[in-house]
C-alpha cells in the first residue's frame, strides 16, 4: 500500500486479487513473501462463494532444465496449473512417462492458451512436494516428513459456523453389575481395611518442636520412645495412637502383624518394628 493519507504510518497493506482467465496466466509459483493463495469461486451465485487453496510453500523441482527428470516432469516447475477439461488430458507428465523424451503433459497442453473462465469446466492442478535434506535421525529408516495444503471455505457462511454448534451431552455410562464373587471380595477387603485403619492408621497429630515422641497402645501394651530433649508427654484416650514428629527421624512402630526385622531402640533396649522410616516433618497427620 503506497504512502499517503490512507497509509500515514506506513503499516497498511491490502489483498490484491488477480483473475486467472487463460492457461498462460494461470501458471503460478507461490510467493511466501506475499502470502500467495488461490480461490476457486462460483461467479454465478449472488455472492460469489469459493474454496480457498492455501499452499504449503516449498521449492519447485531443483533439477537442471536439461536433465532427464526435468524434461519428463515439467509439471514440477510450477505450483499451479489450470486447464479446461479434456478427457484425454489425464496425467500431468503425459501418458507414457518412462518411455517419453520429455515435453509432454501440462507444458504441452497450455501452449493452446485456452480460456479457463466460467463455463470452460476448468481443472486445477496443484503441485507440491518435498526437497528433503537428510539428517542423522533419518537413518537407517526415515521416520516422517510432512507436506500438503489447506482447502478452506470462503463466503459460504455469514460468520463462524462453529460458534452455534449445540453442546454435546455426555452419555451416562451404565454401571456394570458385579458378580457375587467380586462383591464378596470387596466386602471382605473393606472390612480388613477398616480393621487396619482402626488399629494402625488412626493417628491424631500434635507437634512438639525438636521433639519426636511416640506413644503406642497396641493390644493393651503401652510403649514409649523419646528422641531429643525437653520432650513432654501427651495423654492418650482409648486405643488412639499419637505421633509427635519434629525434625528428621526414623521410627519403627511396633505391631504384631509386621514382618520387618527388629531394631534396638536407644533407651533401655526397647524393641520397635514397623512401617515409618526417614520422614522429615514439622507437623504430621496420619
Amino acid at each position: 500500500m503506497p504512502d499517503g493519507k490512507e497509509n500515514p504510518y506506513g503499516n497498511g497493506f491490502v489483498g490484491v486479487e488477480t483473475p486467472l482467465t487463460n492457461e498462460g496466466s494461470a501458471c503460478r509459483v507461490a510467493d511466501a513473501s506475499k502470502g500467495t493463495y488461490w480461490k476457486i469461486n462460483n461467479p454465478d451465485s449472488r455472492k460469489p462463494v469459493a474454496y480457498k487453496l492455501v499452499p504449503q510453500i516449498s521449492p519447485t523441482l531443483m533439477a537442471k532444465p536439461y536433465s532427464l527428470i526435468a524434461k519428463r516432469g515439467r509439471f514440477a516447475s510450477k505450483h499451479l496449473w489450470v486447464t479446461p477439461h479434456q478427457d484425454r488430458e489425464r496425467y500431468p507428465a503425459g501418458n507414457w512417462v518412462l518411455q517419453s523424451k520429455g515435453g509432454e503433459g501440462l507444458e504441452e497442453w497450455i501452449k493452446q492458451d485456452r480460456s479457463v473462465e466460467s463455463g470452460s469446466d476448468p481443472v486445477l492442478w496443484h503441485c507440491f512436494g518435498l526437497t528433503h535434506i537428510v539428517r542423522p535421525e533419518d537413518f537407517p529408516v526415515m521416520p516422517v516428513e510432512s507436506t500438503g495444503f489447506t482447502l478452506k471455505p470462503s463466503g459460504f457462511f455469514r460468520g463462524n459456523p462453529g460458534i452455534d454448534v449445540p453442546y454435546q451431552k455426555k452419555k451416562k455410562k451404565k454401571k456394570k453389575k458385579k458378580s457375587k464373587a467380586s462383591q464378596l471380595m470387596q466386602n471382605r477387603c473393606g472390612r480388613m481395611h477398616k480393621k487396619l485403619s482402626e488399629e494402625q492408621m488412626a493417628y491424631k497429630p500434635s507437634v512438639s518442636k525438636k521433639v519426636a515422641k511416640l506413644l503406642l497402645h497396641t493390644n493393651g501394651e503401652r510403649r514409649q520412645t523419646r528422641c531429643g530433649t525437653n520432650s513432654r508427654e501427651e495423654e492418650t484416650k482409648g486405643d488412639q495412637k499419637h505421633v509427635f514428629l519434629g525434625g528428621t527421624i526414623s521410627l519403627w512402630l511396633s505391631h504384631p502383624r509386621t514382618t520387618q526385622p527388629s531394631m534396638k531402640g536407644e533407651e533401655e533396649g526397647f524393641e520397635e518394628r514397623g512401617y515409618l522410616q526417614g520422614m522429615q516433618l514439622d507437623q504430621a497427620s496420619f
